[in-house]
This record gives structure tokens, sequence and C-alpha cells, in this order.
């Protein structure tokens, strides 16, 4: 690791992003049972109800295919964290699942965030 990746690393620590971070096969799969789905037109997003002792968590579904450029696809999902980080008081009760579903182009990427607030903006709103 880089003394730059370390810095970078050691950021996210101390701003406590690792554990809002949705990870690990079982946890995906937990939230596509159980959750309720919102579709729009780039996005398909998937919440379910945080496991009782854990805070809600965000997890991301970009594959190679729709966003072939790695730089795009971290660029999308650094927008939509911050988007979540705004609602996160509303959200905190929910482990959901951001999954792009249709292929995006570097033009669509703020519209797809855009979609992605406004379907998480529905979600507090609607399930508080």
């Amino acid at each position: 690791m880089t003394p730059r990746e370390t810095v970078a690393a050691a950021s996210r620590k101390s701003r406590g992003e690792g554990r809002y971070r949705l990870s690990g096969q079982r946890a995906f799969a937990r939230v596509f049972e159980q959750g309720k789905r919102r579709e729009g037109r780039f996005l398909q997003i998937v919440f379910a109800p945080a496991e009782t002792s854990e805070l809600g968590r965000v997890g991301f579904i970009v594959s190679r295919k729709v966003m072939p450029l790695a730089v795009d696809r971290n660029r999308f999902k650094r927008k939509v964290r911050v988007g979540v980080r705004a609602l996160r008081a509303a959200l905190v009760r929910y482990d959901i699942i951001v999954r792009v579903k249709n292929k995006l182009v570097r033009a669509d990427i703020g519209a797809a965030a855009m979609e992605a607030e406004t379907q998480l903006t529905r979600i507090a709103a609607q399930e508080s």
C-alpha cells in the first residue's frame, strides 16, 4: 500500500465509513430475499430492515457490463454515497442495495445519482 492509499484508508476509518457499507454474500442475499424494490430508469433499489444490532448499510452492484470504466463506476458510487450521507438519519433502519440495471454512459452518471437520491428520499419519507 502506498503512503497515499494509507492516508485515504485512515481518513475513511476516522470518518467511520466502513461500518455503513453492506458487504458479504450473505448480507446481500438477505436484503434481496427480504427486501422491497423500487425501480427507476437507471437503477433498482432494494431495501430491507437492518438486522437488529447493526446500523443501516448501503451496498452497490455496478458491473463492468453496465459501466466499463472503473473511474465511472467509482464516480457513481461516490456521488450516491454523498446523498446517502445526507439522508443517513432517516435511512439508518435499512440495509440498502443500489443496483445499476442498464448501461450507463458517463454523461448520465449525474442523472443516475439524482435518481438514487430521489428514490432514497421517497423510501425515507414513506417508510418513516
